[in-house]
């Protein structure tokens, strides 16, 4: 009875509810198993006693500065007050906080509090640490910064991947093929191209759309076109996929225009 109790928890597995929404760090959290928060909980408390008592700078500061105790918040903050205003204090303030973030990955507040209070930061197995947008007329463009524990399962990172992917828009595009990728490459030149001036000084036209489909055909043979209608719209479809990351382009105010031959 309990082996088909533990094989139907097997079945169940984690739960795909892709409706979410809050702080992307909590959507994350949201994908961790059981037995991973579990270990969190765990580790972190091995790396505070290991912090308190085997970390020879965290004894002796302690024993020389705070007699051989840790403050409360509000006298650790009277502390920096007073005794962090001497220069060799602030020196062996930051040197230790320094070690500490080194060796147990917390930031420089958190080995702070730790030093000063005995209090140790939670171990976050996966942490959402930066987001870089991009949404104009050029493109758009998202990276994402993580950082996670190496215990995590492959299954947990792929659920964490999938949901960024989701908020991003890009959940279940179809994988993007080199042809599409050196059209971008063609759509792009053109969107940077510089006006042009004949010898005299008079403004010429930009490169026609021909022209790049002559230098297209005569790099890329075996992707050749014939009609230029085909050529301008495979490069308008790999202009969205790949610099748009599948999303449509901004609406331009009056008398805007989008760069490019495309």
């Amino acid at each position: 009875m309990a082996a088909t109790r533990k094989r139907a928890r097997k079945r169940r597995g984690k739960s795909e509810d892709l409706q979410f929404n809050g702080r992307i760090q909590d959507i994350l959290e949201e994908v961790l198993e059981d037995t991973e928060k579990i270990r969190a909980e765990v580790m972190a408390d091995h790396w505070r006693r290991h912090a308190s008592e085997a970390n020879l700078d965290v004894y002796w500061f302690r024993a020389e500065y705070l007699g051989g105790e840790t403050l409360t918040i509000s006298d650790a903050k009277s502390f920096l007050d007073i005794q962090a205003k001497d220069d060799r204090v602030a020196w062996e303030i930051r040197r230790i906080c320094n070690n500490l973030s080194d060796d147990y990955g917390w930031d420089s507040s958190e080995a702070l509090r730790f030093l000063l209070t005995g209090k140790a930061p939670m171990l976050r197995p996966i942490e959402f640490e930066k987001l870089c947008t991009t949404n104009g007329k050029w493109g758009n463009f998202a990276r994402v910064t993580l950082s996670f524990d190496l215990s995590l399962s492959t299954s947990t990172l792929t659920r964490a991947i999938k949901r960024l992917k989701i908020m991003a828009t890009h959940e279940g595009k179809r994988p993007i093929e080199e042809k599409a990728i050196r059209l971008a490459e063609i759509v792009s030149e053109s969107m940077f191209e510089k006006d042009r001036t004949s010898e005299d000084g008079t403004p010429e036209n930009r490169t026609p759309i021909r022209s790049y489909m002559a230098n297209w055909n005569e790099s890329y043979p075996d992707w050749s076109y014939r009609d230029v209608r085909h050529f301008v719209r495979d490069c308008r479809r790999a202009k969205k996929c790949v610099l748009f990351m599948n999303a449509a382009p901004p609406e331009l105010g009056p008398g805007e225009e989008y760069p490019g031959a495309f």
